[in-house]
């Protein structure tokens, strides 16, 4: 019997509309809450491509091994990265951004709760140092998390574009050159603030469903009444609200803006919210890809990894 699905060509069409716009998004001004430059934001982008077939000598059992300090790991290793010096990116936030991308990209089956806390302590102290201080507990946790998604959404994008173009043994799109990048840069205004305690009426910690060291939130909390709803105009309010989602994806929310440019992506080359519980085929997938055969890929690839998740 004939399965139905897109075609091959019918299908790429649609990875290659939404993956084109990542580069045109990067050379665009930092969308409001953002702390990092154009140059560093490309960085990261260019960093998390760089993870995946970077050998760090991490040892293959470190999962199982009681008691071992990932982070210690991470912040003692020699991985680098040549930022552009018109970035103006100091060492100390150049070792943070590197290191957190490729635990983020390569070692995402590794990374914990207390690697988790002790990043978010180091983006406090370099990017709430200075400046106004928050003013609860709250705020600044809720900030130090909202800095953390950024660099998430931005990494987690690009390298989703890269490993699609790899499976196909195709060309990955070319990022912006730094070159590029500086250029459009010098035009660009300051990023401005963006208050999640505003935007939200509440923000979640729940251990027992969620998350026991993460702030969440679903649609229902988003402040439809706030300055920086407003802000983010008609076009964006409905891909904002569709691109908080739920299950893991509640606690990227924190970088609205590059949350919902990540979410564009990912819902483009993986399966809709609402096929989440179809066990048959994917009708918007070539040939009607199954959900055996998905699984399979994603069983694949932990017991490749050594991941016991």
């Amino acid at each position: 019997m004939l399965i139905k699905g897109l075609t091959p060509e019918a299908r790429k069409k649609n990875i290659l509309n939404v993956t084109s716009k990542f580069s045109p998004y990067l050379l665009s001004p930092p969308p409001p809450g953002s702390v990092l430059n154009c140059l560093e934001r490309l960085a990261v982008a260019y960093i998390a491509r760089e993870a995946i077939t970077f050998v760090d000598g991490l040892p293959d059992d470190v999962c199982t091994r009681p008691n071992f300090n990932f982070y210690n790991w991470m912040k003692n290793s020699k991985i680098s990265f040549s930022f552009p010096k018109a970035s103006n990116t100091s060492e100390e936030k150049q070792g943070l951004l590197v290191k957190t991308v490729h635990a983020i990209i390569r070692h995402q089956h590794r990374i914990d709760k207390d690697w988790y806390k002790n990043t978010l302590q180091e983006i406090q102290s370099i990017f709430l140092r200075s400046g106004k201080s928050e003013e609860t507990e709250e705020a600044t946790k809720v900030r130090c998390h909202q800095i953390f998604c950024e660099l998430m959404c931005i990494a987690i994008t690009s390298s989703s574009i890269q490993m699609y173009f790899m499976t196909l043994d195709e060309k990955v799109l070319d990022l912006p050159t730094f070159e590029e990048g500086e250029k459009v840069s010098k035009s660009h205004p300051v990023a401005k603030d963006l208050n999640m305690m505003s935007l939200l009426n509440q923000v979640h910690w729940d251990p027992e469903s969620v998350s026991e060291f993460s702030p969440h939130y679903t649609t229902k909390d988003v402040n439809k009444e706030s300055p920086e709803f407003k802000e983010m105009g008609k076009a964006l309010t409905p891909l904002f609200l569709k691109a908080v989602g739920h299950g893991p994806r509640l606690c990227f929310g924190f970088a609205p803006y590059d949350n919902v440019t990540m979410m564009e992506v990912v819902k483009t080359l993986y399966i809709a919210d609402k096929e989440m519980l179809n066990f048959r085929s994917f009708d918007n997938k070539c040939n009607g890809v199954t959900r055996f055969q998905l699984e399979s890929i994603a069983a694949g690839y932990t017991g490749a990894v050594n991941c016991d998740f």
